[in-house]
């Protein structure tokens, strides 16, 4: 091949790579994250935040929680910018977004389940894919996420690569058709329980028995949204009589959670124990997750807590 084809077809594949990457950021403009990005840019009226992960994503009614709430002459209007298969740095990143552009957020609802208040892990930008990926979007400050993340300086290029090629950055969501597919055509599909309670044997094997902090992006997140004078509610999800059961009816986990109360109190946070809301495993898809079912009544359950819960939290901290 002469210097001339050579140049040529350099030139084909450089428009070909360039062609992928638009899109690919196209494509992904309809991804969970982005349309949460979305969501909060439109939500101008809206003044309670709800963070979380699958636990709350598909199962809160926005518009039956306002109306729940303003039943109790309670203006809720509600946001839910919780996302699938995310953890704390992703939550603290799309908080960080709506508190920028919604003046008027004065609660933050933060949806959680065993360990992930204290839970320190390092994340790799490799590691980023699927639901997580909020910080990839160019809205997002990519300095917000560097920090959030505590990224290396390796890593800080690595994200900075993965945030100027989307066709980098998404690799991950071209699997989310492939997985359907491969479970239409008869494979096993993964066991959510069993998923469950291996991440609940890791969890409580990092534990030691004294809580005296939040993991770095929820302690992030209380800081900044009480400068903003929000009041801050931790609400612990409803959990199935399984998960009960296996995890939450140990010691340990009844010493953690007394732990974390003690905490969320000294930060001055509400705390909802919404675990028990649903004693009937009718009301679950698998031992953490919700179904359709339970929608409705999650809604208006968790409106009426957050009422009397705002209400608590003036008589105890009157200034706040």
């Amino acid at each position: 091949m002469n210097k001339r084809d050579f140049l040529a077809t350099l030139g084909v594949v450089l428009l070909c790579f360039i062609a992928a990457n638009f899109a690919m950021a196209k494509w992904t403009a309809r991804i969970r994250g982005m349309q949460k990005l979305d969501a909060i840019e439109a939500a101008t009226k809206a003044n309670t935040l709800v963070v979380g992960n699958s636990l709350l994503d598909y199962t809160l009614d926005e518009q039956v929680f306002q109306d729940t709430a303003r039943s109790a002459s309670a203006d809720l209007i509600p946001l839910n910018t919780a996302i699938s298969a995310t953890s704390a740095p992703e939550h603290y990143l799309l908080f960080s977004r709506a508190l920028r552009l919604l003046p008027g957020i004065h609660t933050v609802v933060i949806g959680f389940y065993d360990f992930q208040l204290t839970a320190e892990r390092q994340v790799k930008v490799s590691d980023m894919g699927f639901d997580r990926m909020v910080a990839f979007n160019p809205r997002v400050p990519i300095r917000d996420a560097e920090s959030i993340y505590a990224f290396s300086p390796q890593e800080k290029l690595l994200f900075r690569l993965f945030r100027a090629l989307p066709l980098i950055a998404f690799r991950f969501n071209i699997w989310h058709p492939v997985e359907r597919l491969r479970i239409s055509l008869g494979g096993p599909e993964y066991s959510m329980d069993k998923i469950i309670e291996e991440v609940y044997g890791y969890g409580a094997a990092g534990f030691h028995g004294t809580v005296t902090h939040l993991n770095a992006p929820m302690d992030r997140l209380i800081r900044d949204a009480q400068a903003r004078h929000c009041q801050v509610i931790f609400v612990l999800m409803p959990m199935a009589p399984r998960h009960l059961k296996v995890c939450y009816a140990q010691p340990l986990w009844q010493n953690y959670q007394a732990e974390v109360t003690r905490v969320l109190a000294e930060d001055r946070c509400g705390f909802i124990d919404a675990t028990t809301w649903f004693p009937s495993p009718d009301y679950f898809k698998d031992s953490i997750h919700l179904n359709e079912r339970a929608v409705e009544p999650l809604s208006v359950k968790l409106a009426n807590a957050v009422v009397a819960e705002r209400s608590a939290m003036r008589s105890r901290w009157p200034v706040q």
